[in-house]
């Protein structure tokens, strides 16, 4: 592998949200899958659970507020829109704020409401 070419498009691994571990695999299409490991304390439920947040796949999210009447954020899905999920590379993260409820979905797809449970710079996790 050469690694010069390789790290253009690298895994990112920010352990600042909390993360224990990763598990980051180079796949054969030349991009990565990142899973972080880790506690998420959800101030919102004052519950603390373990997550496995798998970010293999990025998907295009349109984030809504919670009438679905404006579009506050676009960014990338990974691993689906079954809470836990991140978005993260949002366009207006200053929009997005914690324990409060969105409007989120697919380009194309379907809304459904979450609430963000954690914010992490220009990312997000929706959490139930």
């Amino acid at each position: 592998m050469n690694f010069t070419s390789s790290s253009q498009e690298a895994a990112v691994c920010d352990f600042t949200p909390g993360y224990s571990s990763y598990t980051v695999i180079y796949q054969a299409n030349g991009r990565w899958s990142v899973r972080g490991n880790t506690l998420q304390t959800f101030a919102n439920k004052g519950v603390t659970e373990e997550y496995n947040i798998n970010i293999s796949s990025d998907h295009e999210a349109l984030i809504y507020n919670e009438a679905g009447t404006a579009l506050l954020s676009t960014g990338l899905a990974n691993g689906g829109y079954t809470p836990p999920f991140i978005v993260t590379n949002l366009s207006h993260p200053g929009l997005i704020n914690i324990n409060h409820e969105y409007q989120v979905a697919p380009a194309g797809g379907i809304r459904a409401g979450h609430m963000c449970v954690q914010k992490m710079g220009d990312s997000v996790v929706f959490g139930r």
